[in-house]
């Protein structure tokens, strides 16, 4: 029948679809393949929602805990980069013992520059210790 209608005037030639007999086979066909879809696209969001999960908690986790987040500079002289540096937000304790730290290290200095100005000698000396 296909090699008789190719032979046929364009007038009397069929459509490919108009030789099936059985509609109810070609519609399961259908129906079949639209059912495979419809799983492949659930499957396809169910792993985008996965990855979109993922993705949220890894910037959780790193980027939003960022105090100064990681930038890049592009130089328009030549094709260098520039890269700053991140800072983690610090928690109130943390805060606490680096202020701590800051402020044993200002009476630290304050009380070297004051034998200093006043010619007095250290107990120990520090360049012994540099080496």
């Amino acid at each position: 029948m296909l090699s008789e209608n190719e032979r046929v005037t364009a007038i009397e030639k069929l459509e490919r679809d108009e030789f099936v007999i059985d509609c109810q086979k070609q519609d399961q066909f259908i129906q079949e393949g639209d059912n495979v879809c419809s799983d492949i696209r659930i499957e396809a969001e169910k792993t985008n929602l996965r990855l979109e999960m993922l993705r949220e908690r890894v910037i959780d986790t790193t980027w939003n805990k960022m105090e100064v987040n990681s930038t890049a500079l592009k130089s328009i002289q030549n094709d260098s980069l520039l890269f700053n540096f991140s800072i983690r937000k610090r928690e109130p304790s943390e805060q606490k013992v680096l202020m701590f730290i800051i402020n044993q290290r200002k009476m630290e200095l304050m009380e070297k520059y004051r034998k200093m100005e006043l010619k007095l000698k250290d107990c120990l000396n520090m360049s012994d210790f540099s080496t």
